[in-house]
C-alpha cells in the first residue's frame, strides 16, 4: 500500500463467507491504511475476511458487523505484525474483537482502540477468541458491552493459547465483566496487565488507570525496543530488538548464573534465563524488589522452575 489510504471501502447484505478488501488473503498485505464499512454474515474485517498470510503495518477504521467479525481481519490463521485498529465491531453470534474476530495465528505488536459489542459467543477489545494462537506485545482500549456469553478487555475467550506482554484499558460489561480475558483453557498469560476497575475476574495483574499510564508499572516489558510511553497507555513502537541478556556466569554447578540485580531475576521469570533443570544459580546480593506485583519464577502455566537456586 505505500502507506496510502483507501477509503470509502462498503459492503453489506451479503450471506456469504470472507468480506473485506481482500476476501481470503493467503499471500502479504502491508503498508495500508483502508477506512469504510463491512456488514455481512460471516467472518468480516476491512483488510481481509479471513488471512491465512501475512499482515503487516497495515491500520483500519470505521465499523463490522459480522458473526465472526474483526476491525482488521474476521479470522486470522496467519501472522499479523505492527497493525492497529479504531474499528467498531458488533457480533451477531460467534466472536468479534476490534481487531480480530477468530485468531489462531500469530499477532505481534499490534493494538485496537475501537468498542465492541455483541450477543453470542465471545466478544473482546482485540480479539473475540483466541484458540491456539499466539498474542505478544499488544494492546486493547476499547468498551466492551453487551450480552455475549464471555466478555473480555483484551480477549473473550481463550483456548490452548498464550498471551505475553499486553494490557487492556477499557471497560467491561460496565466494569462488571473481565478485565483481560473472561474464559481460558490451557493457556499461557504472562506480563500481561488490566484495568482493575473491572472486576470480573483476576486474570492477569491488576492495575488502575493511573498505573497504567506508568512505565514503571510494566515489568520486564522491553521500552527500550518494542513499546513507549508519554502522558497516556503505552504505545508499541518497534525500534530495535533486545540482544542477549548479559549476566556473570555460564550457569554450571562450577560457575553458577549470578544473580545481582532485581533485572536479574526478572529475567529469570521471563524465561530469557533458563529455568530447566541443570541451572545453577547463586544469589549474590541483597535485592529489594519494587514491582507493585510480581510474576513468579516458573509455573503460570509456563514451565516450572527446575533447577539449583543457592
Amino acid at each position: 500500500g505505500q502507506g496510502h489510504t483507501i477509503s470509502g471501502l462498503s459492503i453489506s447484505g451479503r450471506d456469504e463467507a470472507d468480506f473485506g478488501l481482500f476476501g481470503y488473503n493467503a499471500g502479504t498485505i502491508k503498508n495500508l491504511n483502508v477506512n469504510g464499512t463491512v456488514d455481512c454474515i460471516n467472518d468480516t474485517g476491512l483488510i481481509a475476511g479471513e488471512n491465512k498470510g501475512t499482515i503487516e503495518n497495515c491500520h483500519v477504521s470505521g465499523s463490522v458487523t459480522g458473526s465472526t467479525a474483526g476491525g482488521l481481519v474476521g479470522r486470522n490463521a496467519g501472522i499479523i505484525t505492527k497493525c492497529t485498529s479504531s474499528v467498531s465491531a458488533t457480533e451477531t453470534r460467534y466472536e468479534a474483537g476490534s481487531l480480530v474476530g477468530y485468531n489462531s495465528g500469530t499477532i505481534t505488536y499490534s493494538g485496537a482502540t475501537g468498542n465492541v459489542s455483541g450477543n453470542g459467543n465471545q466478544i473482546a477489545g482485540l480479539v473475540g477468541f483466541n484458540e491456539n494462537g499466539t498474542l505478544e506485545n499488544c494492546y486493547a482500549g476499547g468498551n466492551i458491552s453487551g450480552t455475549a456469553t464471555y466478555q473480555g478487555g483484551l480477549v473473550g475467550r481463550s483456548s490452548h493459547g498464550r498471551i505475553a506482554y499486553c494490557y487492556a484499558s477499557g471497560m467491561v460489561k460496565n466494569h462488571s465483566g473481565a478485565g483481560l480475558v473472561d474464559n481460558v483453557y490451557e493457556t499461557k498469560i504472562l506480563f500481561c496487565y488490566y484495568n482493575n476497575a473491572n472486576t470480573g475476574n483476576q486474570l492477569g495483574i491488576p492495575a488502575t488507570t493511573a498505573q497504567l499510564k506508568q512505565q514503571s508499572t510494566y515489568t520486564g516489558w522491553d521500552f527500550e525496543n518494542i513499546w513507549e510511553i508519554e502522558d497516556d497507555y503505552p504505545v508499541i513502537n518497534v525500534r530495535g530488538q533486545a540482544g542477549a541478556y548479559d549476566i556473570e556466569g555460564d550457569g554450571s554447578e562450577e560457575n553458577p548464573y549470578l544473580i545481582k540485580t532485581e533485572a536479574d531475576l526478572v529475567a529469570l521469570t521471563k524465561g530469557v534465563l533458563p529455568i530447566g533443570s541443570k541451572n545453577y544459580y547463586k544469589l549474590a546480593n541483597n535485592i529489594v524488589l519494587t514491582s507493585g506485583n510480581w510474576t513468579p519464577i516458573g509455573g503460570n502455566s509456563e514451565s516450572n522452575f527446575a533447577g539449583v537456586f543457592d
